[in-house]
């Protein structure tokens, strides 16, 4: 408990110094769980915006059951979750917070959120309404608490109750303090390349070898101890890099793979996939098999929990391994692993657990390539998933490529509801792939300066916002569509700097605004032609203007009952095409030299003055 109690002080103290707010230890556990289980994996800070966080948190009277709500976008799922800050809970008390945060969503379904305060009601709504239209209600139920508490033993009660159809061990994940704790010690980690390690087999040589003008590798049975030994010594150092994502928890394939090493060690060998490793080079000697430059490219999951399973079982075991190398016919060449060869086959044998869109591309050529000269603008894109985060000091900005490519469908094609809504098309649609990220950006100057300017201005963007929304500058309502609305004000911003570079006629857009989408926008730098040492004074003016005009048209629609939430109403690239686009080049017409022209001038081509 020493890793969260200090944990608990540092944001007592952070909430204190931000929010002017005190808190209870117990009501810091929101902000903790939150914080390391959720919002760390999206966030390019290495510290909590209290701000942001506190903003999710539900927890008080007629909360539901529910203590915060995190919506997943990579995952396109809502999170309730339960934090109880106690060292004995009972499972029938897990149970029924479990069943109470079921019930509340189940009401809110149904539209019967009268009862609840009206943070959980704004945002469970706002939940719910940025899920897909096409997509199944996804949801998930999640209690933190500080117990040893055993999560099998309260999925099997669960799963033992009748009449229970909205429950069951599918949708719940439950963490003790021991999960946080690592989740805590592991998000402090670096990682690098392992450089040389190595294996015990069964039998000596007993090993099955295969090889062509391309390939050679090995199948092998690997002793369960080495793998525990490789994980004990290199999880955060690298053993899982050339895989196209970390280790990321799937209750029903842990579940499995827990009660086998609990109950069926022996048949561990015919029950599992087995491990995939890459590598530069290796070499067999006795039932030893030394391997150079190596990763695991398939089953991180099993290596993941064979590593930190803790039961009075440990007896050693084998399981199946294949060890691959990319053969180069020049021998004196340095051997280093392929990364587009081994990431074919991550893709094809990563079965067992499901793989999202974006993991399939982590390790594509055109990421690589996006990745190598976007570092050498001081640039981090980060491109695979839950990787760790790279170090702030080496660059001026750090990215997901997900994130990148919402700024582009925003800003360059003009569909924010898009961005907003369907992230996931991003890497499942070739086309739009394709027009986001396999453009040679790099190959022509003024777009390679778009892309960059347009990473920066997101990075200002944050910041203002942040700053924004900590001075309570902005009404609630305003607040609410600044907080939701970030990819259609992006989309605002570009609309400006079309008109305002005359590439567009704010006329003819109010006539007819389909034109906007006819011609490709001008690619050029967005914001670094103004050399005024007030940018971000300007920049957050013109964010402002954007956001007073959006949230009385998204208060107009409310009225009118034809929007429940922010994100229902910028979730169409419609709306915002023949609603927003018209009434805000209306508004530059009304205010254009009082307003946009004096503001907006960060956005010319050409630096006035």
């Amino acid at each position: 408990m020493e890793i969260i109690n200090v944990e608990i002080q540092e944001i007592i103290k952070g909430v204190k110094n931000t929010l002017n707010k005190d808190i209870t230890s117990e009501y810091a556990f929101n902000y903790l769980t939150l914080w390391y289980f959720f919002v760390n994996q999206y966030t390019n800070r290495d510290f909590p915006d209290y701000l942001e966080l506190s903003e999710m948190i539900t927890d008080g009277a007629k909360d539901g059951g529910i203590d915060y709500i995190f919506f997943d976008e990579e995952k396109q799922k809502i999170i309730l979750a339960q934090s109880k800050f106690t060292s004995d809970i009972e499972y029938n008390t897990i149970i029924t917070e479990l069943r109470s945060m079921a019930n509340t969503f189940k009401n809110f379904a149904e539209h019967k959120s009268e009862y609840y305060n009206e943070i959980l009601r704004r945002e469970l709504r706002e939940a719910i309404d940025r899920l897909p239209d096409d997509s199944i209600k996804d949801i998930e139920y999640v209690v933190f608490t500080t117990s040893a508490i055993d999560e099998t033993t309260v999925l099997k009660k669960i799963d033992q109750m009748e009449n229970n159809e909205d429950l069951n061990s599918d949708v719940i994940s439950i963490y003790s303090f021991a999960d946080i704790e690592t989740r805590i010690e592991n998000s402090k980690c670096d990682s690098i390349t392992i450089t040389e390690g190595k294996i015990k087999i069964d039998k000596a040589r007993n090993a099955l070898k295969y090889e062509t003008d391309d390939i050679s590798g090995i199948m092998v049975n690997v002793s369960s101890d080495s793998i525990k030994d490789l994980y004990d010594s290199y999880a955060t150092k690298g053993l899982f890099d050339l895989n196209i994502r970390q280790y990321i928890r799937n209750k029903a394939i842990d579940t499995g793979i827990e009660q086998t090493l609990e109950n069926e060690r022996e048949n561990f060998w015919a029950y599992n996939n087995g491990l995939i490793f890459a590598c530069s080079d290796f070499e067999i000697s006795g039932n030893v098999v030394k391997m150079w430059d190596f990763s695991i490219v398939n089953g991180g999951q099993t290596t993941h929990l064979l590593g930190t399973y803790k039961s009075k079982n440990s007896a050693e075991f084998y399981l199946p391994c294949k060890i691959i190398c990319k053969t180069f016919k020049d021998k004196k060449a340095e051997r280093l692993p392929d990364n587009v060869f081994y990431n074919k086959i991550a893709e094809t044998t990563n079965s067992q657990k499901p793989i999202l869109p974006r993991d399939l591309k982590s390790n594509s050529r055109e990421m690589l390539l996006l990745k190598d000269w976007l570092k050498k603008e001081k640039i981090s894109l980060e491109i695979k998933r839950s990787s760790k985060r790279a170090e702030k000091k080496n660059y001026d900005v750090v990215i997901k490529n997900d994130v990148l490519g919402q700024l582009i469908i925003s800003f360059i094609e003009q569909k924010p509801g898009t961005a907003r809504s369907n992230k996931t098309k991003l890497f499942e649609n070739s086309s739009l792939y394709d027009r986001v990220f396999k453009r040679p950006y790099h190959k022509d100057i003024t777009k390679k300066e778009c892309i960059v300017d347009l990473i920066n201005l997101n990075a200002r963007f944050d910041d203002i916002k942040s700053k924004l929304l900590k001075d309570n500058a902005l009404s609630p309502d305003e607040m609410y569509v600044f907080k939701n609305g970030k990819y259609t004000i992006i989309a605002c911003i570009s609309l400006f700097y079309s008109i305002l570079n005359g590439d567009v006629n704010p006329n003819d857009l109010v006539i007819e605004p389909k034109k906007l989408l006819e011609n490709e926008i001008v690619y050029d730098k967005i914001i670094d032609n103004y050399k005024g040492d007030d940018i971000d004074s300007k920049l957050s003016g013109l964010i402002v203007f954007i956001v007073e005009h959006l949230t009385k048209m998204y208060i107009d629609a409310r009225n009118k009952k034809e929007a429940t939430s922010v994100s229902d109403y910028f979730k169409s690239d419609k709306i915002y095409v023949e609603k927003i686009v018209p009434d805000l080049c209306k508004e530059y017409i009304r205010y254009r030299k009082d307003v946009i022209d004096e503001r907006g001038e960060i956005l010319l081509r050409k630096t006035i003055g």
